[in-house]
């Protein structure tokens, strides 16, 4: 009876499941700061792999693929949210420190001309 074709699991699909996983760790991925280039590609790379996976699986058995699509979809979207982020957080210091700088330079040489 365990031998029964009818009640074995399907079986899972290795590129469903590869993407699956790299979307899951690009999630991860996604939301560290200055790694989320990493999320992005695993998010790219997941993406490739589960949609051969769901186009090679059987009808009923893509489950995992289309949970692979959607975290590496969800890991290239949220890493380049947070990839503006931080681009943005930079150049707003490095404006303000340029700023800086030329407040500073004109605070010496007013104090040069007294």
């Amino acid at each position: 009876m365990a031998d029964d074709p009818a009640t074995l699991p399907p079986k899972a699909h290795g590129l469903g499941i590869a993407g699956m996983v790299l979307g899951i760790v690009g999630l991860v991925f996604a939301f560290i700061p200055c790694l989320n280039i990493v999320g992005i590609i695993l998010g790219i790379v997941g993406v490739v792999l589960a949609a051969i996976g769901r186009k090679k699986s059987p009808a009923g058995h893509q489950g995992m693929a289309t949970a692979g699509v959607v975290c590496s979809i969800l890991a290239i979207v949220i890493g380049a949210i947070w990839w503006f982020r931080l681009a943005n957080a930079v150049n707003d210091g490095v404006g303000g420190l340029s700023d800086f700088a030329k407040q500073l330079d004109q605070e010496m040489q007013n104090g040069n001309n007294r």
